[in-house]
Order: C-alpha cells, then structure tokens, then sequence
C-alpha cells in the first residue's frame, strides 16, 4: 500500500510522513500536502514544507482511493490520526 501510494502520488518520503487522515479526501480523490516530516538535531519535526510551492493538492487514482478507504477503516473517524 505505502509503496502504490508513493509511486503514484509523487509525494516525498517527508511529504508522506506527515499526513494525517484529515489531509485525505477520499469523496474528491485528492491528498492535501501541507506539511512535511525531517530529521532536525536527531528528532523528527513536522511542519511548513521549505517552499510553498510543497503545498500542493494531489489527485488519487480511483483504486487507490477504493484501498485507502478498506486500509483506513475506523481511523476515518479520527482526522488527526497519522
């Protein structure tokens, strides 16, 4: 699943690391990319990407919104869930 979501949204690895469920719409078929996830003096810091031009809205195709649906379940219902 994390390897499909990758190959077909483009996201960077940080990109990724940083989502939560709220940044996923599943009725639109879209990923909001508004943070980004790296490592800072040994410890991982989420925040604004470096530029804005990061903050990007990103279409999914349909199958891979139909797995993310069944892979997020419950969790749909906790929008800041990682």
């Amino acid at each position: 699943m994390l390897v499909r979501f990758a190959a077909y949204t483009g996201l960077r690895a940080g990109e990724i690391a940083a989502l939560r469920v709220r940044n996923v719409d599943l009725r639109a078929g879209t990923v909001n990319v508004t943070e980004s996830t790296a490592e800072v003096g040994g410890r991982l810091v989420t925040g604004r990407p470096k530029t804005e031009r990061s903050v990007r809205v990103v279409g999914l195709p349909r199958f891979l919104v139909d797995e993310l649906r069944a892979h997020l379940g419950d969790r749909l219902l906790q929008p800041d869930t990682y």
